[in-house]
This record gives structure tokens, sequence and C-alpha cells, in this order.
């Protein structure tokens, strides 16, 4: 605790096997309440430690990937997908890379370590989903979390956690004091 009126949290993820830290941030604003702290903390690690998969084919319309029941995932559950695009200079000198959100999959059906799952939302520019795109159940690509004391959308109750992503506009967390 910096003062009596202002928090701040220390956050490390470790690597147990190397014993190396992979990530360090330091969260700290008079503003946020511990439980709000809390929160940060929990947004900047998914941000840092997406869960990722690959799309491994498809037949028909239904869409196989290579995340399942022991990475988390149910029947049901929305998953983004992203195209890692690349632009390479004549020689094939790679200048700039970067990922681009393509669309959302439902889950159908999981086994232990793939689903079936169907498209949801497919971005015009796109055309389609192909083997090797990415996918998670966070958005991608990530973006630096952000929390906010009061609503920042006018349909937005305090506390409550907006899921509902039209992957055209901002969307945010919104929390309650305390």
């Amino acid at each position: 605790m910096k003062s009596a009126d202002q928090f701040a949290v220390n956050l490390r993820v470790i690597d147990v096997t190397t014993g190396q830290a992979e990530f360090y941030k330091e969260i700290s604003t008079a503003k946020y309440t511990a439980k709000n702290h809390g929160r940060f903390c929990a947004a900047e690690i998914i941000a840092e430690h997406q869960l990722i998969g690959l799309i491994e084919g498809n037949v028909s319309d239904i869409i196989i990937i290579n995340l399942g029941e022991k990475h988390g995932l149910k029947p049901g559950d929305r998953l983004f997908v992203a195209r890692k695009e690349v632009l390479k200079s004549n020689t094939g000198e790679v200048l700039f890379q970067e990922y681009k959100r393509i669309g959302t999959l439902t889950v159908i059906s999981v086994d232990s370590s793939r689903a079936k799952t169907k498209i949801k939302i497919l971005l015009n520019s796109s055309g389609r989903f192909i083997k090797s795109d990415i996918v998670s159940p966070e958005p991608l690509p990530g973006k630096e979390a952000i929390i906010s004391d009061v609503p920042l959308l006018i349909d937005v109750e305090k506390g409550k956690l907006i899921l509902n992503d039209d992957m055209e506009n901002k969307k945010y967390l919104s929390v309650s004091n305390g």
C-alpha cells in the first residue's frame, strides 16, 4: 500500500521451470479500489498470456480447431479468429507483420483436445477461414486492458461484464466502486 487511499499491486508471471520472470507490471492508481486492482491484474494476465489455438481444417461448414475440453472450452463458447498478415520485399525479407481480426466462431462440441465450431461472424474482407488462422476465447488481436470507475457506454450497468463484442465498436469492462 502506497498511502491510506492508494493501492499498488506488483504483478509478476514467472516460468516455474526456468525461474525467469516472463512479465512484470506495477498497477497503482488512487481512484481504483483493491477489488478493481485485482480485476485489472486479471485482465493484464489474460492479455499477456492468451489461450491461443489454430484452425486445423474444415468439413463443409464445420471448422475444427486444436483447442478442446482440457483447455476449458465448452459448447456455446465464442472464439475470436485472426489472421497473420505479412508484407515481404521482393527478396522475401519480412518488412511488416500484423494480426487482423477476421471473425468469430461458436463451439458446437468438444473432445479433450479439439473442438467442432461453426461460423458466427465472418468479416467480408476475409472471404473464409483457412487452416492456421489463429483462434482464442479472448479478443484477437489483443489490446491493452482498460478499466473505468463509471460505465463508458450508456446501456451498461455498473459491475456488468460485456461479452457481446460486435467487432466494430470498443467494448469496456464496467466495474463498481468496491
